[in-house]
């Protein structure tokens, strides 16, 4: 028997096998270095909700309203989302801060009607909640008068609503009735869930979602009246770049404000 045609295969088994030993932890390791690399999500976050706020500052119209909406539920609607988005920053932004905040809230007060509603007929219970939502936001209790008249509108007329109101608050309410199909007011309340709950993966989850929102933040320079704005989906919310501004920065505001809870940076 030939001595070479027999060593020939044992050898080039052994060279396979040292070949395929000596690259499987080199791949490993370069997955975990990967894997381990800390996602910095305060400064994401703080990057994002800066170029967010510029982009709303810059949609505020003479009257103190946010937006370009011709309908007057949605004027107010997304006039309520920024106040909300301000005030319930960690910033805490309240009217004495400028007009970009009382302006838009004296634009609230004067829709509200004399049962306590906002807004006209046909969206009335969803304004009247996102008003009494950005009213409550605001520190201190100066438009308490405005909100209970709110609160007994939304009882008599949202029965649901007003049960919300009185186990959770409004923003929870809101979240839960009004805003219940918008991608960004779920990214909301799954952050909430997950961070009352100390999630297992709610570390994960936030340094994922801080990363996503990024993405998704418009910041082409070749677009520059909608630089740092949002628009994502057909939702009502979602598709008004204003409205969607405002609820993803609070979005990613609340993701920074528990960031450090779980060891993120």
């Amino acid at each position: 028997m030939n001595l070479k045609l027999m060593v020939f295969p044992f050898m080039s088994a052994l060279f396979f096998c040292g070949c395929q030993s000596s690259e499987q932890p080199q791949k490993a390791n370069t997955k975990a270095a990967v894997e381990s690399k800390p996602v910095a999500v305060t400064s994401i976050t703080k990057d994002i909700r800066s170029l967010g706020f510029k982009y709303l500052l810059s949609r505020q119209n003479k009257d103190g309203s946010y937006g370009s909406a011709k309908d007057s539920n949605m004027r107010l609607q997304t006039t309520a989302l920024c106040v909300w988005s301000f005030s319930s920053s960690q910033r805490q932004y309240r009217e004495a801060d400028g007009p970009f905040i009382s302006k838009a809230v004296d634009f609230i007060l004067k829709a509200q009607a004399k049962d306590g509603s906002f807004g006209s007929e046909s969206g009335k219970v969803d304004t009247t909640l996102l008003c009494a939502m950005a009213l409550d936001s605001l520190p201190g209790d100066g438009h308490a008068k405005q909100i209970k008249s709110a609160e007994s509108y939304l009882e008599k007329n949202a029965k649901d609503a007003g049960k919300e109101i009185n186990a959770s608050g409004y923003e929870a309410a809101a979240l839960k009735s009004s805003l219940k199909d918008s991608y960004f007011s779920g990214l909301l309340m799954t952050a909430k869930d997950k961070i009352t709950a100390k999630s297992s993966d709610a570390a994960e989850w936030i340094s994922s979602t801080a990363v996503d929102i990024k993405k998704m933040q418009n910041r082409k320079s070749d677009f520059k009246p909608e630089f740092g704005s949002f628009q994502h989906g057909k939702n009502r919310y979602d598709a008004d770049p204003v409205a969607a501004t405002a609820v993803a920065c609070a979005a990613a505001d609340r993701i920074r404000a528990n960031a450090k809870k779980f060891g993120l940076k």
